[in-house]
């Protein structure tokens, strides 16, 4: 019966990466600053070059010296390379000390969720009817007074996305700058306003984006105050659940976060420190009995907050580590999954029953779940996200197709390589000189918003930097952001991306040595659902395996998408064997015509078509493309030709085109 759901499977994979995971890693600090009660730490992998996450937020940090001491892992900023601590109960590591991090195992809690039979069992339900893509409600018309009233400046298809809630299970697509959060924030403001009974479980896979996703449904809610009085003690009625929340989010928000349960968690974390050697049995028992004394009165508060709150916003993989308390209160009426294309299927698939509909917001084409282990089994449950589930041919799919970030040069190119040609920039931004003003950059006149900078040399691996590395282009990078500092351009508004940490790090260095400071050099996985003004995107090594399947596609996408205003991408003749930098190459050569097109209908009937036009624009029924070979094919020769609209090549049987001119 659920023959593709196969436990056994899943539970293995979940094994292998269990295998894999770390246990512990461990850090150079560079530098230590105190911040009141809090210690910033940048630091640097010692190990090995992987990177940090924000998954790490939570985690347990320990150090030998200059004291022996332990924290509680406040909040991880990848591209700062920062941790900052709290409740550290000795002085954190100074310059060139080592401090350590051992990462709460959410696939522990995960494992745990599959093998429990009754739950499985609920899985499985929740699985057919996500394959059902199945209606069940009739709850969207609810929503048509509010369209014509206060919602009326929504675009058409954030007003379709209301018909998501009429599903067992819905997708919103929400492609770069189509502001899928604030329509998440007015969709689920709108539903509590409508049926205020009800309870929504609001899941995200990062700290901060739970932030963003909670504040943005208060915002919307704030707004409909001034209409429906009610908004207000909804608003009372929302709650952040977990320690690990950014203050900045709440100033002026403070309903937002429930009682804190900081005190028990600052006890917790100073008991850990105290922890006896387990030979003494008694000394042992008794704090083992201490910390489960704490660990009851955090879930107590927890269960507080749940019960009492119509929605409760928190990370995925906490909900996975409070699972068994979430199960307690389900089924919740709505459970919606947020940056649901960054968390894998076994993962969404856990926590599904909790909802007896679900809604997954996010972008297959950006980035999906990073996994360490490469068994066929654990890329397909691990490294996989549930949208792969998805039918855009459906009514339970919305894509947003109006995006508000980029330039229109910059949009056609993304829209044409990973949109099939949807994503275009909102009309209401382009006739908005506010818009127009905010992504003209005066310093630099005569540079289009869209450049390649040529590269000779091509990427290679070093020993030094451990990855590959591209002086070439770093140098480049670097000299190009010189110049435009040089002229005026704020260094904020400027990002150097990379796929490799080792580029990142000569980047850093190059940078440096220049002088220059508040300029973002990065690599791709650390910017998604950011945007910068300017972004240099150099890939360093276009033609590696690690660019050139569908995650590195989605890579790509992330990187160009990040621009506002100007998008320079660097490239040697090698990236270009890269189908997508061949394409983006490819659309930017032909970006600007320097003859008028020829109509079809004018040379299609000549003698010598096509050979006699190659080379020449032709209006074809797709729109103009340049005219680049023959190829006979049997009895229906074909016309080849480049698409200038989406640097792709196409082919047309000679004898159709004939036949529509005739």
């Amino acid at each position: 019966m659920h023959a593709e759901l196969d436990r056994n499977e899943i539970l293995k994979a979940i094994g292998r990466e269990l295998y894999v995971q770390e246990k512990r890693i461990e850090l150079r600090v560079f530098k230590r600053q105190r911040e009141e009660r809090l210690w910033r730490l940048t630091v640097e992998r010692t190990e090995d070059f992987s990177q940090l996450d924000e998954n790490l937020e939570g985690a347990d940090a320990w150090w030998p010296e200059p004291e022996k001491g332990i924290a509680d892992v406040l909040a991880v900023i990848p591209e700062e390379e920062q941790i900052i601590l709290r409740y550290a109960s000795t002085t954190p590591p100074d310059t060139n000390q080592k401090i350590f991090i051992y990462p709460p195992s959410f696939l522990e809690s995960l494992r745990n969720a599959w093998n429990d039979l009754d739950w499985y069992n609920q899985i499985c339900r929740k699985y057919e009817l996500l394959l059902s893509h199945s209606f069940q409600s009739n709850i969207s018309p609810f929503f048509k007074d509010a369209f014509t009233f206060r919602l009326k400046w929504l675009r058409d298809a954030q007003r379709g996305s209301f018909r998501l809630l009429d599903y067992s299970c819905g997708f919103l697509w929400g492609p770069p700058g189509t502001g899928k959060t604030t329509t998440l924030g007015v969709l689920l403001s709108e539903y509590l306003l409508k049926f205020p009974d009800n309870k929504i479980l609001l899941l995200s896979t990062t700290n901060v984006a739970v932030d963003e996703a909670l504040t943005s449904i208060d915002k919307a809610l704030e707004k409909a105050q001034r209409h429906i009085p009610d908004a207000l003690s909804l608003r009372n009625k929302i709650k952040r659940i977990g320690a690990h929340f950014r203050p900045e989010y709440y100033a002026g928000r403070n309903h937002l976060l429930p009682a804190s349960d900081e005190r028990i968690l600052e006890e917790l974390i100073k008991h850990e420190s105290l922890k006896p050697n387990p030979e003494d049995a008694q000394k042992y028992a008794a704090w083992k009995e201490k910390k489960e004394f704490f660990q009851k009165q955090m879930k107590r508060k927890a269960r507080e907050v749940i019960k009492n709150s119509s929605l409760c916003a928190l990370t995925s993989t906490r909900a996975l580590f409070q699972l068994d308390i979430l199960r307690e209160f389900y089924p919740f009426d709505l459970i919606v999954f947020d940056e649901s294309s960054q968390m894998s299927k076994a993962h969404a698939l856990a926590i599904a029953p909790l909802g007896k509909s679900a809604i997954f917001a996010g972008d297959p084409k950006q980035l999906s779940p990073i996994v360490k282990a490469t068994q066929p089994d654990v890329l397909k449950w691990l490294g996989e996200s549930i949208f792969l589930y998805m039918r855009d041919d459906l009514n339970n799919t919305v894509m947003l197709t109006e995006q508000s970030r980029m330039v229109v040069p910059i949009c056609k190119i993304v829209s044409n390589v990973f949109y099939n040609r949807k994503l275009v920039v909102a009309m209401d931004k382009i006739s908005d000189p506010a818009w127009r003003k905010e992504r003209q950059i005066s310093a630099l006149p005569n540079i289009k918003p869209v450049t390649l900078t040529p590269v000779d040399a091509e990427g290679t691996w070093s020993q030094k930097y451990g990855g590959f590395i591209r002086f070439d282009s770093a140098k480049k990078a670097v000299e190009a952001v010189a110049l435009m500092i040089g002229k005026g351009v704020e260094p904020s508004k400027i990002a150097i991306l990379t796929p490799f940490r080792a580029q990142r790090r000569l980047i850093r260095v190059m940078l440096r040595n220049h002088n220059v400071t508040r300029v973002l050099a990065s690599t791709v996985h650390r910017v998604q659902g950011s945007e910068r003004h300017v972004i240099i995107f150099d890939p360093v090594c276009g033609s590696s395996d690690f660019l050139s399947d569908d995650n590195g596609m989605r890579l790509i996408n992330v990187a160009i998408s990040r621009a506002m205003a100007l998008l320079i991408i660097l490239l040697s003749e090698g990236d270009k064997t890269n189908e997508v930098f061949n394409q983006i190459s490819k659309m930017i050569t032909h970006s600007e015509i320097s003859e008028s097109p020829i109509p079809l209908s004018e040379v299609v009937l000549t003698n010598g078509f096509p050979e006699n036009f190659i080379g020449k624009f032709v209006e074809f029924p797709i729109g103009i493309c340049k005219i680049i070979g023959l190829e006979r094919e049997g009895n229906d020769p074909k016309v080849k030709v480049l698409d200038i609209e989406s640097g792709r090549e196409r082919k047309f049987s000679i004898r159709i085109l004939k036949e529509k001119v005739v």
